[in-house]
């Protein structure tokens, strides 16, 4: 390491000694000493997410949300407070829900993440089935700026799987840490009680 770093240091200076420029062999140092520091503190990984594999290039460091949104294009996880708090980033690893915001992309290598995109499944015919939960948000005429719902969704979606009929204090409670900017937390347990009506009459 030490020695390819005296190398790429180095290097500018053999080939622009002949201008005797201090000011130019220095820029050329720095840019390469920054293309050196780039290739050996970034690295290439696979995430597996909804069913497909994603090879991406980042710093292991960065965190999960902005790998999602920016490099990936999967939107539907939203950005919120940044610190874990507000529950609107949140997506599945393993079954489980984690805050992407908070959540460096390095700790997701060779686990299963699930987003918003990946609740719904195709039927035979090709079309798209929406997630209970999903549909029963939609019926339910839940959003309101909707920024905050994907979280709601896929925290929901988590408390279904392993509580099928959860009272109303249990869905409270499971979503207790996810909040809505426009306050609509009666129509989201309305929602999540007709989600576990459809799951129910679906086993």
């Amino acid at each position: 390491m030490r020695l390819c770093g005296i190398f790429f240091v180095n290097t500018p200076c053999i080939f622009l000694a002949p201008y005797q420029n201090p000011m130019y062999v220095a820029a050329a140092s720095a840019i390469l000493a920054m293309l050196l520091f780039a290739m050996f503190w970034s690295c290439t990984m696979d995430l597996h997410i909804n069913g497909r594999t994603y090879t991406v290039h980042c710093d292991s460091s960065e965190m999960l949300v902005w790998i999602l949104r920016d490099d990936l294009g999967l939107t539907g996880t939203k950005m919120g407070c940044g610190a874990g708090i507000c529950g609107s980033c949140t997506i599945h690893i393993n079954g489980v829900p984690v805050r992407s915001c908070v959540t460096p992309v390095g700790a997701a290598l060779g686990q299963i993440i699930t987003t918003i995109e990946g609740l719904a499944q195709l039927g035979e015919d090709g079309t798209e089935i929406l997630h209970p939960v999903q549909q029963a948000f939609i019926d339910e005429q839940v959003p309101q700026c909707a920024w905050c719902i994907s979280g709601q969704i896929m925290t929901a979606a988590a408390l279904l799987r392993d509580n099928p009929s959860p009272t109303d204090d249990e869905i409270d409670n499971a979503l207790a840490s996810n909040y809505c900017r426009c306050g609509c937390y009666v129509r989201i347990r309305s929602a999540v009680r007709r989600a576990a009506e459809y799951m129910r009459a679906h086993v």
